[in-house]
């Protein structure tokens, strides 16, 4: 399935949330800075055109998904008669796109998702039997902030922490449901190679190594690992290394350097190249976007 890891860096300000039906329908999507639309499909097909050419089709009993640097047109399909009930949010948040539950880390998400600012949100998706709970919550939303009580306001807040709360439920039991299909054994050997590299990331720490103290070849280490976490076991440890690193920069005030240090990395060029690499940034341009906190 197509979903979005989002991480909220502020709380969540209603623009609007409503049901509505049109004849015709046709709206533009153009890089809204620090948005989020939830929507889901009751009747009719819309078409949502994007920039690179592709498109998606939202059926009914289907949720979407629009987000900040999304780029797009939407129109009813044929000009057929289309309702939907949607609500949509400004607030910062860092978003990651998965094109399928092969592409996540699924352990990773669920240490995130612990951490209290992590959300999954499906991406044109099918909601099946949660499609009347959905749609009730984003209705329950609607008529709490229209209400004219200061106290609804805040309710229909809280309740789109829980209309997330659902869906992020929705997406990781699909993701569990597809995961449960590899042999135990491949998930056994896979679960020990990660500890391994959570407890010696600080040090040099070679693929040989991590096959040795299991027992396996690499070869086969390599395919396992790719095949459970849905990445090869080097970029498993480069994305924890600048992780951990990132977090110490940002909470401990760190240099690269420094951090590089603590996360077994000695040559901090190397660790920069691998910051750029992982992020798609420099260290130095990810930090002031999303971490303007640090000087």
């Amino acid at each position: 399935m197509r979903f979005y890891e989002i991480e909220m860096l502020s709380v969540p300000q209603i623009e609007f949330a409503c049901s509505v039906e049109y004849d015709k329908y046709g709206k533009h999507f153009y890089n809204s800075s620090d948005f989020l639309e939830i929507c889901v499909c009751e009747a009719g097909r819309i078409v949502f055109g994007h920039s690179d050419g592709m498109k998606d089709i939202s059926e009914p009993r289907m949720l979407s998904l629009i987000v900040s640097d999304m780029c797009c047109e939407t129109s009813a399909y044929q000009n057929e008669r289309q309702k939907h009930t949607t609500v949509g949010v400004k607030m910062q948040y860092r978003a990651v796109r998965y094109a399928s539950a092969k592409e996540c880390d699924l352990e990773a998400l669920r240490l995130r998702m612990e951490m209290g600012r992590t959300v999954l949100l499906p991406y044109f998706e099918m909601l099946g039997d949660a499609f009347e709970e959905i749609l009730h919550s984003i209705k329950k939303i609607a008529a709490l902030y229209f209400s004219n009580s200061p106290c609804d306001k805040s309710r229909a807040v809280a309740q789109w922490y829980s209309l997330c709360a659902k869906l992020t439920e929705f997406v990781y039991a699909r993701l569990s449901e597809e995961n449960s299909v590899l042999p135990p054994s491949e998930r056994m050997y896979v679960a020990r190679a990660e500890r391994y590299v959570l407890e010696h990331y600080t040090s040099r720490l070679s693929v040989g190594e991590i096959a040795a103290q299991l027992g396996i070849s690499e070869g086969y280490l390599h395919r396992i690992f790719k095949r459970v976490k849905g990445v090869g076991i080097l970029e498993y440890i480069n994305r924890h290394r600048v992780s951990v690193a990132l977090e110490l920069m940002r909470i401990k005030g760190l240099t690269l350097a420094e951090a590089a240090a603590n996360v077994g990395v000695e040559d901090p060029s190397y660790m920069s190249r691998l910051f750029k690499k992982v992020t798609g940034m420099s260290c130095r341009d990810y930090l002031s976007k999303n971490c303007t906190e640090i000087k």
